[in-house]
């Protein structure tokens, strides 16, 4: 967390950002089984950006959901989507 946090305030983020984003993408692209890639690449897109996004949030927010909370939030929302946990919470 704490390494997170110094490469947040430090504008580090995004280079790891893209770095993971990278290597994911060349790891589907060497997949010979990769069908469709171009929708694989915007899903990796999105999926990283967002998880980053929601980790960025809560360090700003001065971490005030628990890590474990946290992780299950992501986990949901990335396995039922976003609108079903809006759904959940009565949005």
């Amino acid at each position: 967390t704490k390494f997170i946090g110094l490469l947040i305030t430090n504008h580090h983020l995004y280079i790891l950002e893209d770095k993971i984003k990278k290597v994911l993408i060349s790891i589907l692209v060497n997949n010979k089984n990769t069908h469709d890639i171009n929708a694989l690449l915007h899903i990796v897109e999105y999926q990283i950006s967002a998880g980053f996004g929601t980790n960025k949030r809560w360090l700003r927010d001065g971490r005030k959901l628990d890590e474990k909370k946290l992780a299950l939030l992501l986990y949901e929302i990335s396995s039922q989507g976003a609108f079903a946990a809006l759904r959940k919470r009565g949005n």
